[in-house]
């Protein structure tokens, strides 16, 4: 009915490919974590075994990249990611439960997630795939959580590097006055992932 476009079987979001190149979330553009718009520069052929694809959610378009074994990217916003841009099963099952999480009818994933990143990086992701649904971390708690008490600036860093929003629930890691980072649709979205 009315209200329905762009919503597959149950209400689930419908892939939809990015603009062309030049066009805003084309190619050469990037929206981040934070919703910031930048240029990416990206110019290196991707591992033919990556795609990605955008689903739209109640907030806002989310750009899923993944490779034939797990998913390596979850972009609150359009992204040119490596790969063509193209659904897949791993691409729709992550959306379906990214969906699920939004609606509050799931507290876990279970699509496999390797982001790319350093070895301190991925220290930090792990500690932040360890904090319990419902709850909140400062970067101070993690730098501490992972032996670094002193690197909570880097902590925040890798916090903000997390190629793999919600997945990898960087919207748990909050400000010293325990509010989220940010402003416009993508901290509404953290707030609901809250």
């Amino acid at each position: 009915g009315a209200g329905d476009e762009g919503r597959g079987a149950g209400g689930l979001p419908q892939p939809r490919a990015p603009g062309p190149a030049g066009a805003p979330g084309g190619p050469l553009r990037r929206r981040g974590y934070n919703g910031a718009t930048r240029r990416t520069g990206r110019s290196a052929v991707a591992d033919p075994a990556q795609t990605h694809y955008l689903y739209r959610t109640p907030y806002g378009p989310v750009t899923i990249g993944a490779t034939r074994r797990a998913v390596t990217a979850v972009v609150l916003g359009e992204a040119a990611l490596p790969g063509p841009c193209r659904p897949t099963d791993l691409t729709n099952r992550c959306a379906t439960e990214l969906m699920e999480y939004l609606a509050g009818k799931r507290r876990a994933f279970s699509v496999p997630v390797a982001p790319a990143g350093t070895d301190f990086q991925q220290r930090v992701w792990r500690a932040l795939r360890a904090i319990p649904y419902g709850q909140t971390r400062t970067a101070a708690d993690i730098a501490a959580a992972i032996g670094s008490p002193a690197s909570y600036r880097l902590v925040g860093a890798a916090v903000r590097a997390n190629p793999a929003a919600v997945l990898v629930p960087c919207h748990r890691v909050v400000g010293a006055g325990g509010r989220t980072p940010g402003a416009g649709r993508a901290a509404r979205m953290r707030e609901a992932c809250l």
